[in-house]
């Protein structure tokens, strides 16, 4: 039984995903505020498999991201854009220019359609790491090429003339383990916790 425990656990390291996870609250820079989000707080979370190889895309090494990226809003002043809504699927870029890495959507910056006001545009920096400088075709993606920071410059506008800008910048990457192999993992523990009774009785 203890080896049913000890697979659950080989489990959940091996099927742990590497999620990208960026808060920010959004401050109107210029323009008018259709969207209602000046003062909302975002949440995107993007994640991507370890095993995942770069390729090239756009002629720059690049890795597609799992297809289930999302954004959650909260306390914009037209509540109908509050909620979580799917962004297109995003590839990372672990050099881009040189100095940092970005999330792009087929070679263009990232959006999303809210119900009211029209479209939000994202510009998602990633803070440039030693190892993700040195990555190229072929390579296998790791957690360490992505850039965990408070500061990186990132730029939300809509498709009109409002620009908002980051205020408090919170940036997270981590393995997270798929849902699945929770349940390996609880399955075992409960199994080892029964022969553990049944061997007091």
């Amino acid at each position: 039984m203890k080896f049913i425990l000890l697979l659950a656990s080989f489990g959940l390291m091996a099927k742990a995903d590497i999620l990208y996870d960026l808060q920010v609250t959004l401050s109107l820079e210029s323009g008018t505020d259709a969207l209602g989000l000046n003062g909302a707080a975002l949440n995107i979370q993007v994640e991507v498999s370890p095993s995942a190889v770069y390729g090239s895309q756009q002629g720059l090494t690049a890795v597609t991201m799992d297809n289930d990226a999302t954004v959650t809003i909260s306390g914009a002043s037209n509540p109908a854009n509050d909620g979580t809504f799917d962004l297109p699927q995003l590839s990372f870029y672990p050099h881009y220019e040189g100095s940092y890495g970005a999330f792009f959507s087929a070679g263009n910056f990232p959006s999303v359609t809210l119900p009211v006001g029209g479209t939000l545009n994202f510009q998602i920096i990633d803070n440039a790491t030693t190892t993700g400088e040195s990555e190229g075709s072929g390579n296998t993606v790791q957690l360490a090429d992505f850039g965990p920071a408070t500061s990186a410059d990132q730029v939300f506008f809509d498709n009109g003339n409002a620009i908002y800008k980051q205020v408090d910048p919170v940036i997270s990457v981590s393995l997270t383990p798929e849902p699945g192999t929770l349940g390996l993992l609880a399955a075992g523990m409960a199994a080892f916790g029964l022969v553990a009774l049944w061997r007091s009785r």
